[in-house]
C-alpha cells in the first residue's frame, strides 16, 4: 500500500475516531449532569421523567450502557434497567420533533450492510458484472478488477475502499468530469435495476419486507426509551434538558410492507408500518440502498427509517 493511500485511510479513521470521542464525552457529561440532578431531586428532571412514567424516587443511578454504542441506562432501585437510545441531532431540528417516531430527526433508524437482503446481494452482483465493465471501458488505465468475492468483501463492504482497483477509481472520481461520467453510468444502471426488481422479482421485494420487519423489531426492542439531545454544534458536549426530548421507544405493530419504488436516480423503496405510539396511524418510511463512501466506490448499505 502506498504512503498516499495509507494517509487517505488514516484520515477516514481519524474522522470516525473524532466522532466516537465526542459521542463518548457527551454521554459522560449527560451521566454526570443527570446524576447530579437526581441527587438534588431537580424539578426539571422530575417533569422530564414523568413524561415516560418514571418516578425519580425509584431511580438508583444513571450510567453507561454496557455495549459499544454511546447510549445510557437507568438503574432502578429494584435492580431493573431501563436502556436508553441516545441520539444527537442538529439543534435546528428541535421544532420538528416527532413523539410518535423519534428517529425521524436522525439520518436513519437502521444502517444495514450489503448482506442484509436479497435485493442488495443482487445489486452487488449485477453492478460488478454489468456496470463496472462500462466504467472500466471509460477508464482503461484502471488496475485489474479483483475477483467478485474479493471486491464484495473489500470494497462493497462497510468502511473505506480497500482494493487497488477501488482506490484508483476513487482517485479518478475526484475529477468533476470523471465523476459525472461515473455517476451517469451508475444512475442509468440503478434505473434499470429498479425496473427489473419491480417487474421480475416480487419474491425479493417480499424478502425485503420480511428482513425490514425482523430488523426493525429487534432494533426497537433493544431500548426502552429514546433520548434525542440537541447540541448547538457537532463538537458541542454539554446541553440542557430543555434541549432534549425523551419518549418511550415505539414498537412495531404487525409487519413492514412495501408501498412503491420512488422514481428517482437512487435506490428508494418506500415502505409503510404501524407503531404502538399511534396504532391508528400508518407511517411511511424508506429503505434506501446507497453507497456509503462514494457512489460506485465503497460500502453498499441500507439506510432504513
Amino acid at each position: 500500500m502506498s504512503i498516499y493511500y495509507k494517509r487517505l485511510s488514516n484520515n477516514s479513521n481519524m474522522g470516525r475516531d473524532k466522532n466516537n470521542v465526542i459521542e463518548s464525552q457527551r454521554v459522560k457529561w449527560l451521566i454526570i449532569d443527570l446524576n447530579n440532578r437526581l441527587k438534588n431531586k431537580d424539578p426539571e428532571l422530575i417533569e422530564f421523567l414523568k413524561n415516560v412514567n418514571i418516578d425519580i424516587n425509584f431511580i438508583k443511578e444513571f450510567c453507561n450502557s454496557s455495549n459499544i454504542h454511546h447510549d445510557l441506562q437507568i438503574v432502578m432501585k429494584d435492580g431493573s434497567i431501563k436502556k436508553i437510545e441516545h441520539k444527537g441531532p442538529n439543534i435546528n431540528k428541535i421544532s420538528s420533533q416527532d413523539k410518535e417516531r423519534p428517529w425521524i430527526v436522525t439520518p436513519q433508524l437502521i444502517n444495514a450492510t450489503c448482506q442484509f437482503t436479497d435485493i442488495s446481494n443482487k445489486y452487488a452482483e449485477d453492478y460488478y458484472n454489468n456496470c463496472l465493465p462500462m466504467i472500466i471501458n471509460e477508464f482503461p488505465n484502471l488496475p485489474d478488477r479483483p475477483k467478485y468475492e474479493y471486491w464484495k468483501r473489500d470494497d462493497a463492504s462497510p468502511n473505506s475502499v480497500k482494493t487497488d482497483f477501488g482506490k484508483a477509481l476513487k482517485e479518478i472520481r475526484k475529477n468533476n468530469n470523471n465523476k459525472k461520467i461515473i455517476n451517469d453510468i451508475i444512475e442509468n444502471f440503478n434505473s434499470n435495476f429498479l425496473k427489473d426488481i419491480e417487474e421480475n422479482h416480487p419474491k425479493m421485494i417480499k424478502q425485503l419486507e420480511d428482513d425490514c420487519t425482523h430488523k426493525m423489531i429487534n432494533k426497537l426492542k433493544e431500548k426502552h426509551l429514546w433520548l434525542n439531545v440537541f447540541y448547538k454544534t457537532s463538537n458541542t458536549i454539554d446541553t440542557e434538558i430543555s434541549n432534549s426530548f425523551l419518549t418511550i421507544t415505539p414498537q412495531l405493530i404487525g409487519k413492514v410492507t412495501f408501498l412503491r419504488i420512488k422514481k428517482s436516480k437512487n435506490l428508494h423503496f418506500v415502505i409503510k408500518y404501524r407503531l404502538t405510539s399511534n396504532q391508528n396511524k400508518e407511517f411511511e418510511g424508506q429503505a434506501y440502498l446507497n453507497w456509503g463512501n462514494g457512489k460506485g466506490i465503497a460500502n453498499i448499505r441500507w439506510l432504513i427509517n
